[in-house]
């Protein structure tokens, strides 16, 4: 249980002024280390009640970046060994736990402005998985009542200064995903803007891949825009702007029509219609006295004598006249014209 000090320093004996009190000090700048330790480093530092502390505190003053300099305030370089066996842990910064409270806002890592990026990776070996920011979020919280919350990234930005004039936009999480590649590829190169994989618990009752609670607050409010691009529900390789199930079964063009190669149901008791079919055909009959008709066969492919038929004819304009079809036998439709003006009719 003994202590020993390579090297101590021991307390600064009376009360600090307002000037720089240094416990080491190196000088210049010629040295290729300012600190060198091979073993562990630890920083302790108890501040008194009311009082600020830094235990550790990097001030660099930066030159004229002019080329392909490098400055990094913190660079931590871990040679990683070949391990064996599972469970082995290796974490390049680890910042532990503490006891929050509602008195201070605690940050593990606090950000200021006029940074390009908050994190840039690089993966250039080992697994073909680049990911600039992976999050891993280990509770072990046991409550019994209440609501236990386990949370990823929470982003909440607070816009606090006022604008005037101009687009003000706030984005709580932003992904621009218009990545460069200085070399060939070969193979298949997929890119995702935002990919999603939740896996529920086996005691879970309920797994959200994506959830929008409802939004407030705006003159306009929406839950999400899609402002290019088609949208896939259980299809891949969506064909139209909504494409749902596989093979395209369902699909909304962008003009709004509709098709699908199922059944559509219709109101509140789920009637089916089956298809919708039409068909033209160059008809001119002849001339109708009052009260008589005319009739024709016009070739429809799929329609049966169940369906239900409507027919139209480009001359009837305002005369009084009825038009009336019905499937005469498969794929043919009978169309009848009744001349109902009261004089000779040619359409």
């Amino acid at each position: 249980d003994d202590v020993l000090y390579g090297l101590q320093v021991a307390n600064l004996a009376g009360t600090a002024d307002s000037g720089n009190e240094y416990a080491l000090y190196q000088a210049g700048t010629s040295w290729d280390f300012g600190l060198y330790v091979e073993d562990d480093a630890r920083f302790t530092v108890a501040n008194a009640a009311g009082g600020s502390a830094n235990p550790i505190d990097i001030t660099a003053s930066l030159g004229i970046i002019d080329g392909s300099d490098t400055y990094e305030g913190i660079d931590i370089n871990l040679t990683n060994a070949d391990h064996a066996g599972t469970g082995n842990t290796l974490t390049g910064l680890d910042i532990a736990g503490i006891t929050a409270d509602g008195q201070a806002s605690e940050y593990a890592i606090s950000i200021g402005s006029g940074w390009d990026r908050i994190f840039s990776a690089d993966w250039s070996a080992g697994t073909h998985r680049a990911a600039a920011m992976p999050i891993s979020v280990t509770s072990t919280l046991a409550n019994t009542t209440g609501t236990n919350w386990v949370q990823g990234p929470t982003i909440s930005p607070v816009q606090n200064a006022d604008g005037a004039g101009g687009t003000h936009q706030l984005y709580a999480l932003g992904i621009n995903a218009a990545s460069t590649s200085a070399g060939t590829l070969a193979g298949t190169e997929e890119q995702y803007g935002l990919y999603v994989s939740n896996q529920g618990l086996a005691s879970t009752e309920n797994a959200y891949g994506l959830y929008v609670a409802s939004q407030s607050g705006a003159t306009n409010n929406y839950a999400a825009i899609f402002a290019g691009g088609n949208v896939g529900i259980g299809d891949t390789s969506p064909a139209s702007l909504l494409t749902v199930g596989d093979g395209d079964d369902f699909q909304v063009g962008s003009t709004g029509n509709v098709s699908t190669t199922g059944t559509l149901a219709i109101g509140a008791s789920g009637t089916a219609l089956l298809q919708h079919l039409s068909g033209t055909a160059t008809w001119d009959p002849a001339s109708l006295t009052n009260n008589t008709s005319t009739n024709t066969t016009v070739t429809l492919t799929g329609v049966t004598t169940s369906d239900v038929c409507y027919a139209g004819h480009a001359q009837i304009g305002a005369n009084k006249v009825v038009l009336s079809a019905h499937p005469s036998a498969a794929n043919t439709v009978y169309v009848t014209l009744l001349n109902l003006s009261g004089a000779t009719l040619d359409v």
